[in-house]
């Protein structure tokens, strides 16, 4: 009686389709370039741009972006907009606004 040693070969696909070097992890790793991750521990409150994307959302993106890369005096017209969004109220931390004033004047 003749044993037989048999084991996965890689880069075969007789087990399955995406088992092997070029169809699993180390395959996907080599065709990607991470740019930035993203690592949440939950200890501070969401920030205004998370999840979820709801009405109050749009509003919120539609006030801020011309009142943060806006030109001239026109661009405050949107600052009571924003200021109005649930999302702002809850989200946005104040005292960050407030060191970062001069940015947005």
């Amino acid at each position: 009686m003749r044993l037989q040693l048999v084991l996965p070969q890689p880069g075969t696909r007789k087990r399955n389709p995406r088992s092997g070097r070029a169809h699993g992890p180390f395959g996907l790793h080599e065709v990607v370039c991470i740019k930035y991750v993203f690592a949440d521990d939950g200890r501070l409150p969401a920030s205004a741009w998370h999840y979820p994307y709801d009405e109050d959302f749009s509003r919120f993106i539609s006030s801020a972006v011309p009142l943060l890369y806006g030109t001239g005096l026109d661009r405050y017209q949107h600052l009571d907009a924003l200021a109005s969004t649930r999302r702002f109220r809850e989200r946005v931390r104040k005292v960050e606004l407030l060191k970062n004033a001069t940015r947005l004047l």
